[in-house]
């Protein structure tokens, strides 16, 4: 297998073998995979990346930050409305097996038994770093992703339906406690609001019997239909 790094070979890997190196100036990791001629190949190993980035760097203005903004967005940072389809991703993670039932005790002492459904929330989020003045330092958006669990009644045979019905996010920026650190720690926090429904065909039966319309009544009318009293009124 060939390691190749901002399109130049950097080493060639046996199996089983192992290699590790330290980039200044990192733009593309792809690998090649050698196999037996006239055969295809394929790769499998383990990628461990190390990041290292002053996002300030030449970049003076930004030395005192003091306020945040940050919103729902697309990877690229583009604002999205929460409410608009697959701006958040919200679905079920389930496995193979269908869903592990919970026996729930309700207020009343009855038991009842339930579903354990587990709901993946997922999307971008930007962050804006402003300084003291007002003026935009930089513009950061980071991936997120959320496992929530809820006890539902969702047999074998239904499916999830999820909606998100709002959005909210806020970030702070946390000082480093040595005045000579360099890095800066941000702190983002997401509140997601959903509605959850579960979904499933019914069988249902309706008792009934065939009946006919009666017959009219000739020469017969009811009473004359009493008007409204002017507005306002009300009825006893």
């Amino acid at each position: 297998m060939d390691v190749i790094v901002n399109g130049k070979k950097l080493i060639s890997l046996l199996e089983g073998a192992s290699f590790g190196a330290t980039i200044s100036d990192l733009r593309s990791i792809e690998v090649l995979c050698h196999g037996p001629s006239g055969q295809s190949s394929f790769c499998e190993g383990e990628l461990k990346i190390v990041l290292h980035f002053n996002p300030f760097q030449n970049e003076s203005h930004c030395i005192d930050l003091k306020k945040t903004n940050c919103f729902l967005s697309d990877r690229c940072g583009n604002p999205l409305d929460p409410t608009a389809p697959r701006s958040i991703i919200c679905e079920e993670l389930r496995q193979q097996n269908d869903r592990k039932n919970i026996n729930v005790t309700l207020p009343d002492g009855k038991s009842v038994l339930l579903q354990k459904v587990n709901v993946l929330k997922r999307g971008f989020v930007t962050v804006e770093l402003f300084n003291q003045k007002g003026r935009a330092c930089k513009k950061c958006t980071f991936p997120f992703s959320e496992i929530e669990t809820f006890r539902l009644c969702a047999p074998a045979g239904t499916t999830v339906e999820c909606k998100i019905i709002n959005f909210d996010c806020e970030a702070y920026i946390i000082p480093p406690l040595d005045p000579n650190e360099e890095c800066l720690e941000i702190i983002v926090l997401i509140n997601i609001y959903q509605h959850i429904k579960i979904l499933g065909e019914v069988v249902m039966e309706i008792v009934g019997n065939v009946c006919q319309p009666r017959r009219n009544i000739e020469g017969k009318t009811g009473p004359a239909p009493m008007p409204l009293p002017p507005c306002p009124f009300t009825f006893t």
